[in-house]
């Protein structure tokens, strides 16, 4: 983000009446000092709440604002943004379409850090905004160490054995399942997800019939 495009988020946020010119004096002095995003410094000052922050700027900016609690983010769009960057660039991969990559980003008008994505993604990039303690969440949720795809890059015989175990956990469940048509159906979807390494299952409901889809392999 350049200078040009600092200033006219305090001068907005002035406008706006949601800081003063003192808070916008302090907040710049503190910008020169440490050289992070002016959004995060007022933030961190506690001119404005971060939730208000991130709506203000989507409505003013058009910049989508997204909540992260509402996305599921598939294993293999995790992949796309190393765990490193995402947690150096604050950002958190959401979903790949029509060769764009969308991205939720506490800064999303960095313009270098989106040209730095767009390298390493090999796409396109459409940054939204969202909250740092949502992103934080995500990037703990998605990447850090007993994390949602924490096993991506575990050794073939950790999986294995993973996959064993969990096995067991389906025979127990079969078991005690026996009278009981519904849990059993459920579980034997289960076993054959683990049979076939499935990452995803996917049950769509319809007027006569239930489909059921498996990810296997990122298709």
């Amino acid at each position: 983000m350049d200078i040009d495009i600092r200033l006219y988020l305090g001068e907005m946020l002035l406008n706006k009446g949601v800081i003063n010119k003192e808070q916008l004096a302090k907040a710049l002095e503190e910008r020169k000092r440490t050289n992070k995003p002016l959004g995060k410094i007022i933030t961190d000052l506690g001119f404005v709440k971060e939730q208000d922050m991130v709506h203000i700027l989507s409505e003013q900016l058009g910049i989508t604002y997204v909540d992260l609690d509402s996305y599921i983010v598939d294993r293999d769009v995790i992949k796309v943004i190393p765990e490193k960057v995402a947690r150096e660039i604050m950002c958190v991969p959401l979903f790949l379409m029509n060769d764009t990559l969308t991205i939720a980003m506490v800064d999303p008008l960095d313009v270098s850090r989106v040209d730095e994505l767009k390298t390493i993604a090999k796409c396109d990039i459409d940054p939204v905004f969202a909250t740092e303690s949502s992103i934080k969440i995500a990037i703990e949720k998605y990447y850090g160490k007993g994390g949602v795809f924490s096993d991506i890059s575990a050794p073939a015989e950790k999986q294995k054995e993973n996959k064993v175990e969990a096995q067991q956990q389906i025979n127990d469940l079969m078991r005690s399942a026996e009278d009981k048509p519904a849990m059993k159906m459920v579980y034997m979807l289960i076993e054959q997800a683990v049979r076939d390494g499935a990452s995803d299952i996917h049950i769509e409901p319809q007027k006569d019939k239930l489909k059921v889809r498996m990810r296997i392999d990122g298709v």
